[in-house]
């Protein structure tokens, strides 16, 4: 009997100026992380891409690396003359986020399609 293939985790797709990165897993581990940051690095304003849109609506829980992770991507997208927009997070996440006060620092937005405008 074949192994049931795994699903991608880490899905991206071009939204207008936006990259879209779909995060299909509960909690962002180490390899998702260095997974995005892979598909990312070649988007940059000379391929028309403005901004950097995480769609958080699948993710439930945000390790402190994670966190740390986001303002480093933050940090990097605004050297690029980019913007990070984190999309749909989930209450939880979202609680994470005013915690830690990322909220105001990261641009959040209800959904993918208004971060990606």
């Amino acid at each position: 009997m074949a192994d049931k293939a795994e699903a991608p985790r880490v899905l991206t797709e071009p939204m207008g100026e936006a990259l879209v990165v779909r995060l299909k897993t509960k909690v962002l581990e180490d390899r998702d992380l260095n997974l995005v940051t892979e598909l990312v690095a070649p988007a940059s304003p000379a391929t028309g891409v403005k901004a950097i849109v995480l769609d958080l609506s699948h993710v439930q829980f945000l390790p402190s690396l994670a966190i740390g992770i986001l303002m480093k991507w933050s940090d990097a997208c605004k050297r690029r003359e980019q913007e990070l927009r984190l999309a749909a997070p989930l209450p939880q996440v979202r609680e994470v986020l005013k915690i830690t006060r990322l909220d105001r620092v990261l641009h959040i937005f209800d959904t993918v399609e208004e971060a990606a405008k």
